[in-house]
C-alpha cells in the first residue's frame, strides 16, 4: 500500500491565462491534488506528490522547452516541479507561494532546473514522468493545490524585422504595411471588444540593421536621416504646444551641416530635449548606478525639507522636517537644476524627479548638506553612501496591497504588470462586499495598460471606448481605430463607489485606468497635483553606435472625445486638491491624502477643484 497524490477534477474554479497571450481562454474547471491510496503501484516520485505518465517517453532539449503552470494555492508555502526521465534520473525546481488564490501562471525554462544532486540539467533527455508536490505552510490548516493547466511548451525563436506602419514607410516593404494591427479575435479572460496598435502586438523594443554592409560614414549618415524621420514623426507636437515647422528647420540645418557626427547627435538631442517628453528622448550613456542614500528630500510650501532619515547615526543630527539650505557647498535650488538636467519630461515632471533624486550619488560618493531646523539654526552634516541602511516598512508600498477599514477597501498598484488583474480577483470578496474601493495610483508610472483594462472592466455595465489608436503618415493621411472595453463577466463591481489616489508621478497606463473610471464609472480622483500628462506608449529603437531612441511614434493614443479634457502635457487635475504643507502629510506618515479620501467617502470632504 502506498500513498500517493492524484487529480480529481472540480468546477468552481476561474483560471485566467497569461497577460502575454491574448487568444487565451478561461478554463472554469481545475484539477485538485488529494492523496488516495493505491495497491501495488510503484510511485515515479515521493508519496506526496502527484504525477503524470506519459504514454511514451518524450525527447526534449532543454534549452528549448518550457514548463508551464497555472494553479489555485491555499495553505501552501512552496510547491516542487519534478521531471523523470525513463532511468528515473529526476530533475526538479522549487517555486514558493507568497499568497493565497490563484496564482500567476508561470512558465519556467527547463534549462534553469537542476538534478537531486544540485547538478545542471543536461541538453537533451527523454521525459517519462512529469509530477508537483506541494508544501504546507506553517498554520495548521490542510493545504489545497488545483491545477488550472501543468505542461510542458516547447517554443522557438526567430529574428524577424520590426513591424508596423512605421517600419513601412522606413523599407517601403508590402509585409510592414497593414492597415489595421488589430487583434479582434480575442480570448475570452481579456475584456476587448477590439484593441488595435500600428505596431507589432507583441514587441516593445525594435532591433534596426541595415540589410547590406555599410562604410561608417554611410553608417553615420543612415543613422542621422532615421533620427530626423523619428522627430518628423512625432505625434504630439500640438499637445507639447511645439511650431512643428520651426523644430523640424532646425533639424534640417544641422542634418545638412558639416559638422562632425558625435556633433550633430548632440544637437538632435537639445532639441528633443525641448520637448519635455518623458516618452521621447535620445538615452544618454550611464556612469555607474546612483544611490538614495539615507537622506530623503521632497519639496512643500515651496521649499525643500528633510522628510526621512535612514542611518541611526545621522538621526541625531537630521530631523524630519529640516529644511535644505546647501548641497556640497551649492544653494539647494541652483543644485537642483543642475540634478534637473539628468531626467526627462515636463518641467513640473523633471522637477518632481530631480527633487526625489537630488541627493542621489554613486556608492564611492558623499554628500554634504546644511540645513537648517525649525528654529532656524543651521547646521551641516556630510555622509557617505556605503554603508547599509535599514528602511522602515511604511516607506515602502506593498503592490497589490489590499485592506478594509470602516467598509472602505483600500487596494495599492505601484506599476502595472502582468498577474495584477489575477491578484485583484483573488480579493473579489472583500471588494464586492466593501461600500467604497479606493485605488491607490500615487507613484504608478504605467506599464501593461491591459492589466489596467482588465480591472477598469469590473466597473463597467456597457462596452466603453477607452480611446482611439492612430498612425499618421502624414499631415494628411492617417490610420485609426478605436479600442473598446467590455463589461467584465467575471467580477462586477459597476455602480460600486471608487476614489482614485493620483500624484504627478501617475503616468501612462494608471492615467488612462483614471480617466476611463472617472468618466465611465463616475470616480472621485483625490490628489495633491496633477498626473505626469504622459498619455503615450513608449518604444525603443536600438540604433548603431550604440544609440537608443525612447519614441512614441509608433502608435498615437488619442482619449475618446467624450470624455473631457486632454491628458497628454496636461494631465489630469484632482477633483480634490489636497494641499501638503509638511512631511507629516505625506504617505509615510499621516498620509494627509488617504485621509482626505476617507473623510470624502464618509461624507465629511467636498469636491474643491472642478473636473
Amino acid at each position: 500500500m502506498e500513498s500517493l497524490l492524484k487529480f480529481r477534477q472540480e468546477d468552481g474554479f476561474t483560471f485566467f491565462g497569461p497577460n502575454h497571450d491574448l487568444q487565451e481562454n478561461v478554463r472554469t474547471k481545475g484539477y485538485r491534488i488529494f492523496p488516495v491510496t493505491i495497491d501495488g503501484k510503484r510511485s515515479p516520485v515521493n508519496d506526496t506528490a502527484c504525477w503524470i505518465v506519459l504514454p511514451e517517453s518524450v525527447s526534449i532539449r532543454s534549452a528549448d522547452v518550457f514548463f508551464y503552470l497555472n494553479c489555485y494555492a491555499r495553505n501552501v508555502s512552496a510547491y516542487k516541479v519534478m521531471l523523470e526521465d525513463s532511468r528515473h534520473q529526476r530533475y526538479e525546481k522549487e517555486f514558493t507561494v507568497t499568497t493565497n488564490g490563484y496564482q500567476l501562471p508561470r512558465e519556467t525554462i527547463l534549462s534553469a532546473w537542476m538534478n537531486e544532486k544540485g547538478s545542471s540539467i543536461p541538453d537533451s533527455f527523454a521525459v517519462k514522468y512529469l509530477a508537483i508536490s506541494a508544501q504546507k505552510n506553517n498554520n495548521g490548516e490542510s493545504p489545497e493545490m488545483v491545477i488550472g493547466g501543468m505542461k510542458l511548451v516547447k517554443r522557438s525563436w526567430k529574428v524577424m524585422p520590426a513591424k508596423g506602419c512605421f517600419f513601412y514607410q522606413l523599407t517601403a516593404d508590402p509585409a510592414n504595411h497593414s492597415p489595421d494591427y488589430t487583434v479582434k479575435d480575442i480570448g475570452n479572460c481579456y475584456p476587448l471588444e477590439r484593441f488595435t496598435i500600428f505596431r507589432d502586438t507583441y514587441a516593445q523594443s525594435f532591433v534596426l540593421s541595415q540589410q547590406q554592409a555599410l562604410q561608417p560614414k554611410q553608417m553615420e549618415d543612415s543613422v542621422i536621416r532615421l533620427l530626423q524621420f523619428i522627430i518628423g514623426k512625432y505625434p504630439y507636437y500640438q499637445e507639447h504646444k511645439l511650431d512643428k515647422k520651426q523644430v523640424m528647420a532646425a533639424v534640417n540645418n544641422i542634418v545638412n551641416s558639416p559638422d562632425n557626427f558625435r556633433k550633430k547627435i548632440d544637437k538632435l538631442d537639445s532639441i528633443v530635449n525641448t520637448f519635455s517628453d518623458g516618452h521621447f528622448y535620445l538615452e544618454k550613456p550611464t556612469g555607474p548606478p546612483l544611490l538614495a542614500g539615507p537622506v530623503m528630500v521632497r519639496e512643500l510650501s515651496g521649499q525643500l525639507e528633510v522628510v526621512a532619515v535612514f542611518d541611526t547615526v545621522l538621526q541625531s543630527r537630521l530631523k524630519p522636517g529640516d529644511r535644505l539650505l546647501r548641497v556640497d557647498g551649492i544653494p539647494a535650488d541652483e543644485y537642483l537644476q543642475f540634478v534637473k538636467a539628468r531626467y526627462y519630461g515636463n518641467p513640473e515632471e523633471k522637477r518632481n524627479i530631480a527633487v526625489a533624486k537630488m541627493l542621489y550619488k554613486t556608492a564611492a560618493d558623499s554628500s554634504t548638506i546644511t540645513v537648517a531646523d525649525e528654529r532656524g539654526i543651521e547646521k551641516q552634516v556630510t555622509y557617505y553612501y556605503n554603508r547599509k541602511l535599514s528602511v522602515s516598512g511604511n516607506f515602502k508600498p506593498v503592490h497589490g496591497k489590499g485592506f478594509m477599514k470602516n467598509n472602505i477597501y483600500y487596494y495599492r498598484l505601484n506599476y502595472w504588470s502582468g498577474g495584477d488583474w489575477i491578484n485583484f480577483y483573488n480579493h473579489r470578496d472583500a471588494v464586492q462586499s466593501a461600500s467604497a474601493i479606493i485605488f491607490d495610483l500615487r507613484g504608478n508610472s504605467g506599464g501593461a495598460e491591459v492589466e489596467a483594462f482588465r480591472i477598469l472592466s469590473c466597473f463597467i455595465r456597457e462596452p466603453a471606448h477607452i480611446y482611439s489608436s492612430e498612425y499618421h503618415f502624414n499631415d494628411t493621411t492617417k490610420l485609426s481605430a478605436d479600442n473598446i472595453v467590455q463589461p467584465n463577466r467575471f467580477l462586477s463591481l459597476a455602480g460600486k463607489k471608487v476614489v482614485l489616489l493620483v500624484d504627478n508621478n501617475t503616468a501612462c497606463a494608471s492615467e488612462i485606468f483614471v480617466q476611463a473610471l472617472r468618466h465611465y464609472a463616475g470616480a472621485t480622483v483625490i490628489g495633491s497635483e496633477r498626473t505626469s500628462g504622459a498619455y503615450a506608449s513608449v518604444e525603443e529603437l536600438y540604433l548603431p553606435f550604440d544609440i537608443v531612441m525612447h519614441v512614441n511614434v509608433l502608435n498615437k493614443l488619442v482619449p475618446d472625445q467624450r470624455m473631457p479634457g486632454n491628458i497628454e502635457w496636461d494631465g489630469i487635475t484632482p477633483d480634490i486638491l489636497v494641499n501638503l504643507k509638511n512631511y507629516n502629510d505625506l504617505f509615510p506618515y499621516e498620509d494627509k491624502v488617504l485621509q482626505t479620501a476617507y473623510r470624502y467617502l464618509e461624507g465629511g470632504a467636498a469636491l474643491n477643484s472642478p473636473r
